[in-house]
């Protein structure tokens, strides 16, 4: 009677799912073990069989061109269900088998060894199985190799889950560090629209009495044009700023990729910042040229520019001297350098090591560069093929972005 090594399949095949691993594409890393597996048994095929529900997937095979096989014939649905190696030396004598397609047919199973893939809750999502077209017998010594290299198989499935887990919560968390930059943007994006508003109110509120004193008069043309042409500017004003939230706040993983201009790109962030600049008298310039033009995901990069920009803003608020200066040159390798400087007076070498670190709230980081912005800002930028680093022999306080021009 076969032993079941597990108490649930639906909970076997949910751990199965969670690794994320079916359908992937192929790792050399795990290939490696599937090459090694078939050396040390001295067999001409190796696999690591994933067991689904209805067929069992190979994540890496020597020796083998099928990609999966149906689980009703599988000789791993029956290894999966031992504690220990699962042993087949002569498939022709093997009632369970000898009639079996995957014997008569290719790829001629002769001699199988499966070695039970089990995971920390203890269950056996596959195996690491070796396949020969001849009966054999292995020796002690293969047995415990298979048994070794089924744990770092499964050891390797575990990081790579980890991995994957923690890319999740990377990327959640800049999702949270977003939506608190859109929160303090708030604030400012309420003022500016509540200015350009008045000044519609006030015209509208203007012409009509205007219109009540002439007793359906005709108006003087000219400051009736004029009104108008006031009404128009702070509507335009309204509708740019409410653009300019809407792509920061609406940042996609998936965005697709788009060709424009870098200076279009600052100009649009600078427009967000335009009353935090001008309330706190913040002398900024942008020396990028007009025809300068990158490929990249916009509102993505857009937002890690908004944090540098940002770290720049709030850590010269206390300076006499407060100017930003941002510039952007291509290289001889099609490469985009930008700067972002500003009147800051640079970072002490003790705390450079740890600019860039996501929570740093230490008192020694007043009025410096720090924490989420950096960080975030980093990410993003390395997720587009490029990075980002503080330049030390700088006299003012700099920070270097480089991208391709096709992030």
């Amino acid at each position: 009677m076969i032993q079941n090594a597990f108490c649930n399949e639906e909970k076997r095949i949910q751990e199965l799912y969670s690794y994320q691993i079916l359908d992937s594409d192929a790792d050399f890393n795990l290939d490696e073990i599937t090459q090694l597996a078939a050396s040390i048994c001295e067999v001409p095929i190796a696999l690591i069989s994933l067991v689904d529900k209805d067929r069992q997937w190979f994540k890496s095979k020597t020796g083998l061109e099928a990609t999966q096989t149906a689980r009703d014939i599988s000789f791993c649905t029956h290894a999966i269900e031992q504690h220990e190696l699962f042993l087949v030396e002569d498939s022709h004598k093997d009632e369970r088998f000898k009639n079996n397609p995957l014997v008569l047919g290719q790829p001629n199973v002769r001699f199988y060894a499966g070695q039970p893939l089990k995971t920390p809750n203890g269950n056996n999502i596959g195996t690491l199985c070796v396949i020969d077209h001849q009966t054999k017998q292995l020796t002690n010594k293969q047995k415990e190799m298979l048994l070794v290299l089924s744990k770092q198989v499964i050891n390797y499935f575990e990081l790579y889950k980890a991995k994957k887990e923690l890319e999740t919560v990377r990327l959640d968390f800049i999702r949270k560090e977003r939506q608190n930059s859109i929160a303090n943007l708030s604030s400012g994006i309420a003022h500016e629209i509540n200015n350009p508003l008045a000044i519609i109110l006030g015209k509208i509120s203007g012409i009509t009495s205007k219109m009540e004193a002439s007793e359906n008069k005709i108006l003087e043309s000219l400051n009736l044009k004029r009104d108008m042409e006031v009404i128009t500017n702070a509507s335009n004003r309204i509708s740019k700023i409410i653009k300019s939230l809407r792509d920061f706040s609406h940042c996609d993983d998936n965005e697709a990729v788009t060709e424009v201009s870098v200076k279009e790109i600052f100009q649009s962030i600078f427009f967000m910042f335009e009353r935090k600049f001008s309330k706190d008298s913040i002398e900024v310039s942008l020396n990028i040229p007009d025809n300068l033009l990158i490929k990249c995901k916009l509102i993505n990069l857009s937002h890690a520019f908004y944090n540098l920009i940002l770290n720049s803003y709030e850590s010269i608020l206390t300076h006499s001297e407060r100017w930003i200066n941002i510039s952007a040159v291509k290289n001889l390798d099609s490469s985009i350098v930008i700067q972002f400087v500003d009147s800051g007076n640079g970072i002490p070498k003790n705390l450079q090591a740890r600019l860039m670190e996501p929570f740093v709230s230490s008192k020694e980081f007043m009025n410096l560069p720090k924490g989420l912005g950096l960080c975030i800002a980093k990410g993003i930028i390395q997720a587009n093929n490029g990075f980002l680093k503080y330049l030390e022999n700088a006299r003012n306080t700099t920070f270097e972005v480089q991208l391709n021009m096709s992030c």
